[in-house]
């Protein structure tokens, strides 16, 4: 099976692959493989084919008698209701009707038992061929249940994406910013293998046929759904919170790690390699005929003319005694060396917690201020596929996962969130401090936008976390407060200093400002954004 063949089996064009689901059609045609091998290796009738076996084993060391393969033609019958017994047990009677009943008539007592030999080989024949083609029966049903499992599976994934597809098509900005992140969670959903029903993503497609009931009437979910998206959204184009934003955003820094880099590096070395070319010393004695080097002794055969000829013979078979010289040349050799070392890169950066206070003190431009910012924050999450957590608080809390795709339907119910009720920090913050003990959140930064509005045991109680948040800290944990209101320097001072970094918008003079740490200025004005943001990036 290839990927053609299994895009038209869902009737996809795969030629123009408009949705990009190639890989994913891969993936799945690589799991309905691997589930083929592995279903092939565990073999439904592995009794039977044991049974087979002891038989074959029994019939080449045990006589072969009527009642012997009486008893095989039972043990037969257990496996397979269809095997022809009764065909072979007329033919068993007939072989024993015929055994004569004199002893003496050796010849045909030996026939009748090679008769039943023959007999007995046969029926373990036709066991074993049956057995195989029940086998393979039940291995090409199995085969193509997987393979029918799979298609279906796979085409109610495209109706998903296609319903997905135009769905926020229809959406408008609101469609756009979202839709990528969703289509590619799905489509990852869709090569892990599992079904939509099985997956993650089952709600979220639930939830967004429901919403696509409404996309054709003007007063339907989708639409208000997109009026109250789309009201946020212009409001992040306004300079002073869009300045926020920007500021919010250089304040979520990628972490640091390190990690294992190999590099090269070329090493140059001299060696002295030994040659019999440069004959500088005398190294031993060979045999030869290099009368250059002919030992003296060799030569004293000459003298005698007895002897000469013992010198020819030798010299003929090369079998004069030498000196063996030798000799050496400087040689510089270059080799690689492939080595490690720790190098710190920048981690991407880590989740995102938002604390949001939804008192009714909030209510009005603080409560507009702190949708626009969640909105904001949540975006950039999901684009860059960071998980992200909301806890909204007022006497109580509630939480919500922003993370793609799914997160999508939490921030615009969050976004249709009405401000009321009293207001209690204490517990977002413990909820928050709780969710970073969770290894999905251990490297978050903590948002709180609140007005700070606490009754002084709020205040208070926010003091004893201090102990808490610089443990956090430690693991790389950061608080950060955007303060929305009128603020003095005294104002912020009363949390002390719990915050890693504060923040005040002044919804009355739309400006962003920030306490200053370093000089005696009490903030830097909207004047000095720039130099802020330069600051931050040493900072941070």
């Amino acid at each position: 099976m290839n990927a053609k063949k299994l895009a038209d089996s869902i009737n996809y064009d795969l030629d123009k692959d408009n949705l990009d689901i190639k890989n994913a059609l891969d993936s799945n045609i690589k799991k309905y493989e691997n589930d083929i091998e592995s279903m092939l290796k565990d073999n439904p009738l592995a009794s039977e084919q044991k049974a087979i076996y002891t038989q074959k084993l029994n019939y080449k060391h045990i006589e072969s008698t009527p009642e012997i393969l009486k008893d095989l033609l039972l043990e037969i019958k257990k496996f397979d209701n269809k095997f022809n017994t009764k065909f072979y047990i007329n033919e068993i009677d007939s072989i024993e009707s015929k055994t004569p009943q004199n002893p003496q008539d050796s010849k045909n007592i030996e026939s009748n038992q090679e008769t039943l030999k023959e007999l007995h080989k046969n029926i373990l024949n036709e066991w074993e061929k049956s057995y195989q083609n029940r086998l393979k029966a039940l291995q090409e049903k199995k085969a193509d249940s997987i393979k029918q499992e799979m298609i279906k599976r796979l085409k109610e994934w495209l109706k998903a994406l296609q319903q997905t597809q135009n769905l926020f098509n229809q959406m408008g900005e609101m469609g756009e910013i979202f839709k990528k992140s969703t289509l590619d969670s799905i489509k990852d959903a869709m090569a892990s293998g599992k079904s939509v029903e099985d997956s993650e993503l089952d709600k979220l497609i639930n939830n967004l046929n429901q919403l696509g009931k409404g996309a054709d009437r003007a007063t339907g979910k989708l639409h208000k759904k997109m009026r109250t998206f789309e009201h946020f959204m212009k409001l992040l184009q306004k300079d002073s919170i869009k300045k926020l934003c920007e500021m919010l955003g250089k304040l979520q820094k990628a972490h640091k790690k390190n990690e294992l880099e190999s590099f090269s590096k070329s090493e140059t070395y001299n060696i002295k390699t030994p040659t019999p070319y440069a004959k500088e010393e005398i190294i031993g004695v060979t045999l030869g005929r290099d009368l250059e080097n002919v030992l003296p002794f060799e030569y004293a055969l000459l003298k005698d003319s007895e002897f000469s000829i013992l010198f020819d013979m030798k010299f003929a078979e090369n079998r004069l005694f030498c000196f063996q010289k030798q000799g050496y040349i400087d040689e510089i050799l270059t080799r690689e060396i492939t080595q490690q070392r720790e190098k710190e890169v920048e981690d991407k950066k880590g989740p995102v917690i938002l604390c949001v206070d939804t008192s009714g003190s909030m209510s009005g431009e603080p409560e507009t201020i702190a949708k626009a910012v969640s909105l904001f924050i949540a975006k950039m999450a999901m684009e860059q596929k960071r998980p992200c957590y909301l806890i909204n608080f007022s006497t109580d809390i509630k939480t919500l996962d922003l993370s793609a795709p799914a997160g999508l339907f939490s921030l615009i119910e969050f976004l249709e969130l009405s401000f009321d009720g009293g207001t209690d920090s204490i517990p977002a913050l413990k909820e928050a401090l709780r969710k970073c003990e969770d290894s999905k959140y251990q490297k978050a930064d903590i948002l709180m936008i609140s007005d700070f509005v606490f009754d002084s045991t709020n205040e208070r109680e926010l003091r004893v976390l201090r102990s808490q948040l610089d443990k956090n800290k430690e693991r790389e944990n950061k608080l950060h407060a955007l303060y929305v209101g009128d603020f003095k320097a005294r104002d912020l001072s009363r949390n002390g200093k719990i915050f890693d970094n504060e923040l005040i918008y002044n919804p009355y003079t739309k400006s962003v400002i920030q306490p200053n740490k370093d000089s005696n200025e009490n903030y830097y004005g909207i004047d000095n954004i720039a130099n802020f943001i330069k600051n931050l990036k040493d900072i941070f």
